[in-house]
């Protein structure tokens, strides 16, 4: 993951197993100004999964 931000990532935590794991990893926004922020993922794929990729944007105050 990374972002056009100044924060920080936490470590991305597996959950569950097969097609419903899952990982969530927690972005603290840098101190400063209020800004935009695109926040970007992208999973490269395994012998048994797709990659895939996507983003979002949230207002950072």
């Amino acid at each position: 993951m990374s972002s056009t931000g100044s924060g920080m990532f936490t470590s991305c935590n597996l959950s569950g197993t097969g097609s419903s794991a899952t990982c969530t990893a927690t972005y603290t926004t840098g101190k400063g100004k209020t800004t935009i922020i695109t926040i970007m993922a992208t999973y490269s794929g395994d012998k048994d999964h797709f990659g895939s990729s996507g983003n979002t944007t949230i207002k950072s105050s």
